[in-house]
């Protein structure tokens, strides 16, 4: 049995100012941040889980950045919602005839199915300023099977000797001599006609 347990922070969020495409500034990088409102709070994922889906921060603590103004809000100020989810994987080994082995193997991605979220919008002015519309990277839930056969080189040995095996064996053997064959007559017209 093995196994991941990953915690992953939020990314960094920087609230735009959104007036005129992020564009107040009028230096026409587009990138404007909003200004604070003062005496609010940016109440960072307040409430319970529907609540902070439909208001991750006080999205009344931010006002478009005045004209001329770069906007007086920090970068990555807030951090979206973290992302916790394990991984686990179960397997069973089986050794038969000393040269064969079976390896069953059963995955779980996202073993505990924690949800993952997106990020809020960020702009000001938007329809989903402040709210969490979708979700992270993380998807729900995942589980998948394999089958693994093995043998030795001994076993090969062992499979070749049988007359079915050893007919397949011979007839791979002469196509890849008469590929081969194939291959060396068209480098050598390649050789011939770069003369």
């Amino acid at each position: 049995m093995s196994g991941i347990y990953n915690w992953i922070s939020g990314a960094g969020l920087t609230i735009g100012g959104g007036a005129n495409g992020n564009n107040n500034s009028y230096a026409d990088q587009y990138e404007d941040r909003a200004d604070y409102v003062p005496g609010q709070s940016l109440y960072v994922k307040k409430g319970s889980r529907s609540q902070w889906l439909n208001e991750y921060f006080n999205t009344a603590a931010f006002t478009p950045n005045a004209p001329g103004t770069f906007g007086d809000t920090g970068k990555n100020i807030m951090r979206a919602p973290h992302t916790t989810f394990g991984d686990v994987g179960i397997d069973k080994n089986w050794t038969f005839a000393e040269r064969y082995g079976v390896q069953f193997r059963w995955e779980f991605f996202n073993v505990f199915n924690h949800p993952s979220f997106g990020s809020p919008g960020t702009t000001l002015g938007e329809g989903n300023f402040g709210q969490i519309s979708g979700t992270g990277s993380e998807p729900p839930r995942v589980m998948q099977g394999a089958l693994k056969f093995s043998f030795s080189r001994a076993g090969l040995r062992q499979v070749s000797n049988y007359p079915f095996w050893q007919g397949r064996i011979e007839m791979l053997r002469g196509n890849l001599a008469a590929f081969k064959q194939i291959c060396d007559s068209r480098h050598r017209l390649a050789d011939q006609s770069a003369i």
